[in-house]
């Protein structure tokens, strides 16, 4: 089996016109002969072993707790806290490019924006490779500090939405402009609300349908 391409060797491709976003949450990954009242929220904290999707799912009113960036041969490009999933580039701890179907999902949507940036705005989420997972991301979506207590594009580390939309920032999207945030953490669904009335975000209107040519996992709708 040949090599993976390197990220280097991705971005070198011909330029596209198109960033796809990933957004999509882990499906349930019960202990074994866990009772079904141990399924039950927030019981399920104890017996889940990916309890924070379901609180971040919560804590946004949003079937995503997580977003990737798709890259030109189909992986994806994100942070994650996935020691345990495979990987292809990065640190399985935080920022790496990993393969299409690194763990069981439970939902997967695409958002579609049409940008002539898109080439570096994955550029520049690729810089990151290697960074950390950023934990402090997901104790701010149980907090109500004022705006500015905390600085999510320390570059640091990153939570998954606070690169992307870094990465956006850095790249070009809003031409020099950087997003006035009233918020301290960026979740998934902070960055569709963001985009969601923005007309380079073409499908829309199919959003929320299943990805066309998708094989499903065995719990995933």
């Amino acid at each position: 089996m040949p090599d993976s391409p390197t990220i280097d060797e991705l971005l070198a491709r011909p330029r596209e016109d198109k960033l796809v976003l990933q957004f999509s949450t882990a499906a349930p990954d019960w202990r074994k002969r866990t009772p079904g009242f141990c399924k039950r929220w927030p019981i399920s904290m104890a017996f889940n072993k990916n309890w924070a999707s379901g609180l971040i799912r919560r804590a946004n009113h949003s079937p995503f707790s997580h977003v990737d960036m798709l890259l030109k041969d189909g992986s994806l490009l994100g942070a994650s806290d996935s020691p345990n999933s495979p990987f292809i580039h990065g640190n399985p701890r935080g920022v790496a490019q990993r393969p299409f179907d690194y763990q069981q999902f439970a939902y997967r949507r695409q958002m579609i924006l049409e940008t002539p940036r898109a080439d570096d705005i994955r550029r520049m989420a690729a810089t990151q490779l290697n960074k950390g997972f950023d934990n402090s991301g997901l104790r701010d979506f149980v907090n109500d500090s004022f705006p500015g207590q905390r600085d999510w594009r320390l570059e640091e580390h990153w939570f998954c939405a606070e690169l992307c939309v870094w990465a956006m920032e850095v790249g070009g999207f809003w031409g020099t402009k950087q997003l006035i945030w009233p918020r301290n953490r960026v979740s998934p669904t902070d960055l569709i609300l963001v985009l969601l009335m923005d007309p380079r975000f073409v499908n829309r209107d199919t959003f929320w349908h299943p990805v066309p040519g998708l094989v499903l996992g065995p719990n995933e709708t």
